[in-house]
Parts: structure tokens; sequence; C-alpha cells
């Protein structure tokens, strides 16, 4: 990342801008359905699982988690 070019880091920030756009409208879903609690329980849920897990293995295992498995853990709490 410290070698990108000019272009590169345009499209990084223009892909970041448009992920939080696509979050913040699911955050507006999940709250005009008044089920927004539901979505930070989930949140919250995997990410005490998450860090539960490396905390438990950290000695025995090095826990990775790919950019495609964090993306299928977000599937499920999409409302689009």
């Amino acid at each position: 990342m410290r070698k990108w070019s000019r272009p590169l880091w345009t499209i990084f920030i223009a892909i970041i801008c448009i992920v939080l756009g696509f979050f913040g409208y699911n955050i507006y879903q999940w709250y005009s359905v008044d089920r927004l609690w539901l979505l930070f329980t989930f949140l919250g849920a995997e990410l005490i699982l998450f860090i539960g897990v490396t905390c438990f293995l950290k000695r025995s295992h090095y826990l990775h988690l790919h950019h495609y498995t964090f993306a299928m853990i977000l599937i499920p709490l999409n409302s689009i």
C-alpha cells in the first residue's frame, strides 16, 4: 500500500466511500423497520466470537480472516 500510485489511492478511497454508503443505507433500513438493535446485536456477537476464538487459540494457531470470509459473514446482515 505504501507504493500505490495516485489512481490506486483514488480507487481505494472511492471503494471505501461506496462501502460506507451501503453500510449507512443498511443501518437506515434496519432502523426503518425498528430492528436496529438486532443489527448491532449480531455485529457485536460476531465481534465477541472472533475475539474469543482469537484469544483462545493464540498459543497454538495463527488466526487470519480473509476479506472474502469477512464478506460472507456480513451477507446475512444485508437488508438491501
